[in-house]
């Protein structure tokens, strides 16, 4: 898991990341339409991450994968959103 503004691009470069209370993400989906990918987590929030703004494709699938695993084994998990943007809402990135 990596915390670096530059994984993911957005207008407000000079926001630093937010992060949500720590949550348990208890499903993932992938959405085609808007190239999403939807995690519902224990805090009723849904958050959503598009990964046409991740730095790369690799990167969009390694941040799958910490999410998927973060469901298998049922870890509490902070998720970060950029730009100033919401956690409860948006995110790029997880500890």
């Amino acid at each position: 898991m990596t915390t670096t503004q530059s994984l993911f691009r957005t207008a407000v470069t000079t926001a630093e990341f937010l992060w949500s209370d720590p949550v348990k993400p208890l499903a993932l989906h992938w959405d085609e339409a808007t190239r999403s990918i939807r995690v519902v987590c224990s805090d009723a929030n849904m958050r959503v991450c598009r990964i046409d703004r991740m730095s790369s494709i690799n990167a969009a699938r390694n941040l799958y994968k910490d999410v998927t695993s973060a469901i298998e084994k049922g870890s509490m998990v902070s998720f970060a959103a950029a730009g100033g943007f919401s956690p409860d809402k948006w995110f790029c990135d997880i500890k």
